[in-house]
């Protein structure tokens, strides 16, 4: 061991290094660089007082006043460069130094996880699975889909990939096969996830503005801006206009069926139309009937009556003869009401209405109109609604999606508004506040600690000058220049103690008030604008330049750049300028130079001194002597340009992202081949952080992160686990295949916890390059962005092959052959092969499909394992969560195989859409830095303080050392926990409530280095604990209830959902921003007394068993509720038949248990059941029934029946 005491000091030196904050006064460029060992690459600072003082760790440095060519130490690892200043201003580089292969591979295109944030504000169309299942969601930003008990957002998708445009008009879905209807096209997601876009080119779709679709069972009807189709499943059909048809006009808006297998047709100005099911037509328009408007907004038919939702008001045709039209002297409606939407079913009608609420007539025929006055609402423009046929409705509102009950009361669900202001992104910029965002629509702020602030125009004259920002740039005291476009716009400079200075044409300083370009030169600041150039002194003097007083080429500037000698050089949209410090100017245009266009939009000197051009055509480079170079890259519009703290370059165009490398090589990145949104960029940004950030044209903010490794260096005190991070190989193998689809959105739990391990390995330091993914699910969303990740699956199926037409597959024993196989290939691993097995088990096997016809059995796993470690001599870590794992565990034992088995011989559990598992709260405790062996001791300890069924859940550890193995390895490298844990703090409810008593429940968050989300309750009821199907999945949604946040780490929301007798579990859980959960310890709260919940149940003295509530889910949405009895209808065998004299329509009633109809099986599953003996002591059961087969009258035979226990 090296005890020089030199050696001690620089280890001490560096670490304090790494820990520094770096100084708001001194800029340094580039950011965390990261570059090959033994490389150079020259380093600058900015905003520094006097002359600078600069010093290397490790390195070796030749400075120059502001800059210094850096050398690289030969050996991988982290190094800091310090700069200090004559007023003192400390600031330090902190600088990742890598292997050739590595540095190569840190940037290897698939190696890229992006991450995409969107605005989603106004909902346009909100649409009921017919399961009940998932709730989808159309927005401005793309299509959402949502867990439709909870409202979580589990996948988001857009036009990148899947969505003719984000821009959604209505959504339909027939059994298993979605429509959505887009401005550019018509989308078909079928039921195994597949998409298809059919437009005017590929199908017979007279326009691509569609508005309306609807399946009748046999045609697809698609009603466009320019006429009706009716098309086959392959998009070919007939298309109806005013000129071949009865329809008045050919902007279609709205479309439903009349029960008889005839079409309603509601036209933009011309009325309703009708097609009988032997075609012929009838039209009606104000002029003829008492149609409130001629513009049909939405049209619903339930039980013979046709609801019109019009621009005008709201109408009703019964029988196709009986029209009402509700004014204000029969309804609390405005007779001008806008209704945007309307949807009746079996709980009444409800209205969606642009400025003047929701509105919902009920069966009794009474009112109800809800306002942002009287309830959640937060606006009163709404567009979409949907019932859920149990008492809550989902609301499209401007302001987000939103669920209301019956009440008034609910949840507004905005996480798409709280972000971007608007999707058009045209300025970035990062200081150690966070980062900065200019959109068309305001100036946003993201940072770990505070997540998202919003700056937009206010009505008082403070704020930004107008809301189109254009072009951001650092004061150097830790302010903001805001560049900005439109009338009466210019540029805003934002103080640090938030107050707000203006320059612009008024006050003279401006010759022109639109602002493309700032650069800042010491103190002095230069202004690009549509009208000249403008020097704005400290002083507050400012002088004007264009081409009457200067040789400027022309007046509208785009783009400005230092040259390193105090002049500057200036991109106009007539050529290219350079001012030097004695003020004397030097022009180049297309006819006297290599620029390919006289349009220069981007300017980047490196620090070498070449300046790197781009223009309107292409990209070139002007060295310092005067010699001029182009890579020949495609001619594109060049947009803007950085370095990539690597010696080479990240440039935005309108044909994608591109890179050129420090050794000129080129990578382009597009929507087709990346996670980018959109092609057309504006802007591109390197952060502190080395992060990668681009937007452009409606294309959002994207986010590029190519590793964790050069960020978990900086944390990593011991020299030798640093260097085993940033040097040896790694490799993990996730196993993900499909579930069974039993139980309540069982195959979004599974999905969840696949992410979420994919997502825990990227934050421990492994690469896309070294997990091998093999999932049922090409389209995966890995980093909790709800959107599918580009290079995350590697089989069977990738993104790019299933965009590409290949439809996804059930996984197979090849499949785990090949992921192996690759393993193989990784060749000598300092960490064990790490394999995590995500779904489905048996005993002595795991389901790799969902009927059993692929199995994975122990002998045949053992065999695999064998082979891979006689080939490769690595040790293996084995992580199995599914049913029965721990059958496996002596099957698969071995020598250097650590094998940890979620469950023993028994069912594994998981709740709230995968978020209470085993797997979820291992990764949790291993992604802390605790061992493999501590993990599992702190997850079987949450295990125990579970209640039913959970607690019946225990993990079981395989070590050939006995226990030794696992206390030695953790999650690649015991190296210590992550920074930014977040913990929950909830303030002791009641232990006893009383049935219907309301509870608040208060929480504390506390996190350090990031912010909180969202938080939310999971409620585990006495019901739902015995609803589970034989897998151990729940049978329905747990009720979630999300917390509002009242203080910035105090959340709080009341809950009422207390009505049955027993014990009830509140899981108190929250998300932080890099898209991990915390969970508290439970609380369990009992509600005593007498139960009002009224049971199913069986009369030994009649044979008759007696439901008070049977849930029949129907074919569009909701559910129907029905009264029944069975009866003993055979004893040998014992059949039950209903009694058709007692099945009675109800509506919801909180006072009896559900039981449930499952139209699939046609099987009935009675969560509890009470059966009283002779001497009246009451028994319970839950039982499952299941249909016997072609039996008339209908049969039914029992299935399962278990006791009780709550």
């Amino acid at each position: 061991m090296n005890r020089h005491p030199a050696f001690a000091i620089s280890k001490l030196l560096l670490w304090l290094f790494l820990s520094l904050q770096t100084c708001m006064a001194l800029e340094l460029e580039p950011a965390a660089p990261v570059l090959e060992a033994g490389a150079s690459i020259t380093l600058s600072v900015s905003a520094a007082t006097g002359d600078v003082t600069w010093s290397a760790i490790k390195g070796t440095l030749q400075a120059a006043g502001l800059q210094a060519v850096y050398t690289a130490p030969q050996q991988a690892g982290v190094d800091a460069v310090t700069i200090i200043d004559q007023a003192g201003a400390v600031a330090a580089f902190k600088i990742t130094v890598l292997a050739a292969q590595s540095l190569e591979q840190s940037f290897a295109p698939e190696n890229a996880l992006w991450q995409v944030f969107t605005h989603r504000g106004e909902v346009t169309a909100v649409l009921l699975s017919p399961d009940r299942q998932t709730l989808w969601v159309g927005t401005q930003g793309g299509l959402e889909q949502r867990d439709a008990s909870s409202g979580a957002l589990l996948q988001l998708y857009s036009n990148t990939g899947v969505l003719p445009d984000n821009t959604l008009h209505a959504l339909h879905m027939r059994e298993q096969t979605l429509w959505v209807a887009t401005a550019k096209g018509l989308a078909r997601r079928d039921g195994s996830g597949v998409w298809q876009v059919f437009n005017t080119d590929n199908s017979d779709l007279p326009d691509n503005d569609v508005y309306a679709v609807l399946h009748d069972g046999i045609d697809l009807w698609v009603g466009t801006w320019a006429g009706l189709s009716r098309l086959d499943e392959n998009g070919r059909g007939e298309v109806y206009t005013n000129s071949n048809s009865g329809l008045a006009g050919n902007h279609v808006l709205s479309l439903a069926e009349d029960g008889q297998q005839g079409l309603w047709v509601g036209l933009h100005s011309a009325g309703l139309a009708h097609r009988d099911n032997n075609g012929n037509w009838s039209a009606y328009t104000e002029d003829d009937s008492p149609l409130p408007s001629n513009i049909i907004n939405s049209l619903s038919f339930y039980d013979g009556v046709l609801w019109i939702g019009s621009e005008y008001g709201l109408g009703r045709l019964n029988n196709a003869t009986e029209w009402l039209h509700y004014t204000q002297n029969n309804s609390p409606l405005d007779e001008n009401a806008n209704i945007k939407a309307v949807h009746s079913d079996h709980t009444g009608l409800w209205l969606a209405m642009n400025g003047s609420g929701v509105g919902h007539l009920s069966p009794d025929a009474s009112w109800q109109v809800f306002t942002k006055d009287n309830s959640i609402l937060p606006s009163n423009f709404n567009k979409a609604i949907v019932s859920n046929g149990e008492g809550l409705s989902w609301v499209g509102s401007a302001l987000g999606l939103v669920q209301l009950d019956h009440a008034g009361a609910g949840r507004v669900y905005d996480e798409g508004l709280q972000a971007l202001p608007h999707n058009t992104v045209k300025a970035l910029y990062s200081d150690d506040a966070g980062l900065w965002i200019g959109s068309s629509l305001g100036l946003a702020q993201l940072s770990a600690e505070a997540g998202w602030q919003l700056y937009q125009r206010t009505d008082d004259g403070t704020g930004l000058p107008h809301n189109s920002v254009s072009v951001l740039l650092g004061d150097g005291e830790d302010g903001l220049w805001i560049g900005t476009h439109g009338s009466n716009s210019g540029l805003a400079r934002l103080h640090t103690d938030g107050s707000w200075s203006y320059y612009n044409e008024s006050n003279g300083i401006l010759p022109h008030d639109y602002v493309n370009a700032l650069y800042r030169e010491g103190s002095d600041l230069w202004i690009g604008t549509n009208g000249g150039l403008v020097l704005l002194r400290a002083d507050g003097s400012f002088q004007h330049y264009n081409p009457d007083n200067s040789d400027l080429p022309h007046a509208d500037i785009q783009a400005l750049s230092g040259d390193g000698a105090g002049g500057l050089w200036i991109g106009t949209d007539g050529g290219l300028a350079h001012r030097d410090v004695q003020q004397q100017w030097q022009t180049y245009s297309k006819a006297d130079s290599d620029l390919p266009s006289d349009s220069i939009y981007a300017l980047y000197r490196e620090s070498e001194g070449r300046l790197w051009i781009g223009t309107a055509y292409g990209f070139v480079g002007l060295d310092a002597d005067g010699s001029w170079s182009n890579d020949l890259i495609p001619k594109t519009w060049i947009r803007h340009i950085i370095a990539d703290g690597n010696g080479g370059l990240w440039i935005a165009t309108n044909h994608g992202l591109l890179r050129r490398d420090a050794k000129g090589a080129w990578t382009q990145y597009h929507s087709a081949n990346s996670g980018l949104p959109r092609n057309d960029l504006r802007t591109v940004h390197r952060d502190n952080n080395g992060v990668v950030w681009a937007g452009g044209w409606e294309s959002g903010l994207a986010r590029l992160d190519f590793g964790k490794k050069p960020g978990l260096a900086g944390l990593i005190q011991d020299d030798n686990q640093r260097s085993q991070l940033l040097t040896t190989k790694r490799a993990a193998i996730l196993i993900h295949p499909r579930g069974q689809s039993s139980g309540y959105n069982q195959a979004q739990a599974v999905d969840f916890m696949a992410a979420y391990a994919y997502h825990s390995l990227r934050a421990r330091g492994y690469d896309n390059n070294e997990i091998y993914l093999l999932s049922h699910k090409p389209d995966l969303d890995v980093n909790q962005d709800a959107q599918a990740d580009y290079f995350a699956v590697d089989g069977p199926v990738t993104l790019a092959d299933f965009r590409a037409g290949t439809a996804a597959r059930d996984l197979t024993l090849d499949d785990i052959n090949t992921a192996l196989s690759w393993a193989t290939e990784q060749g000598t691993l300092e960490q064990p092969l790490l394999l995590i097995f995500i779904d489905h088990g048996i005993p002595n096997g795991l389901l790799l499909d969902p009927l059993g016809a692929q199995i994975l059995d122990g002998a045949t796993f053992d065999a695999l394992l064998d082979d891979y470690q006689q080939n490769t001599n690595n040790a293996v870590t084995v992580v199995l969560e599914a049913c029965h794992t721990g059958t496996l565990l002596s099957q698969l034992a071995a020598d250097k195989r650590l094998i940890i088995s979620s469950t023993g011989e028994g069912l594994a559990y998981y709740d709230d859409l995968g978020r209470s598992a085993f797997l979820k709260l291992y990764l949790d405790q291993l992604r802390q830095g605790e061992s493999f062996y501590q993990s599992l001791d702190s997850v079987n300890l949450r295990l125990r303080q579970q209640i039913i069924p959970l607690n019946q859940q225990q993990a079981r550890l395989q070590d050939p050392e006995q226990g030794a193995m696992a206390r030695r390895l953790c999650l690649n490298g015991c190296w210590g926990g992550l920074p930014g844990l977040l913990t929950l703090t909830v303030t002791p409810p009641p232990a006893v409530v009383e049935p219907g008593q309301s509870l608040d429940l208060q929480v504390q968050t506390h996190i350090a280095g990031g912010n909180v989300q969202q938080v939310w309750a999971a409620i585990q009821t006495p019901e739902i604990t015995n609803q589970r199907t034989e897998q151990g999945y729940a049978r329905q949604a747990m009720p979630t209830g999300y917390l509002r946040r009242e203080a910035q780490n105090v959340w709080r929301q009341e809950f009422d959902d207390f009505n049955t007798s027993g014990d009830y579990v509140i899981r108190v859980k929250a998300q932080d921003n890099s898209g991990f959960i915390s969970e508290a310890l439970p609380v369990t709260i009992t509600v005593s007394g007498e139960s009002t919940l009224q049971q199913a149940q069986f009369d030994i003295h009649t044979n008759r068993l007696s439901l008070p509530a049977l849930s029949f889910p129907l074919d569009s949405s909701g559910v129907a509720l029905y009264q029944v009895d069975l009866y003993v209808s055979s004893f040998e065998p014992l059949y039950l038949s209903p009694d058709m004299a007692s099945l009675q329509a109800t509506v919801q009633n909180i006072n009896a248990a559900y039981a449930n109809f499952n139209p699939q099986s046609w099987g009935i599953h009675i969560p509890i059941l009470e059966v009283a003996d002779a001497t009246g002591i009451i028994s319970r059961f839950s039982v499952d029934l299941a249909y016997v087969a072609g039996s008339e009258p209908l049969q039914f035979h029992v299935s399962s029946l278990h006791p009780f226990e709550q």
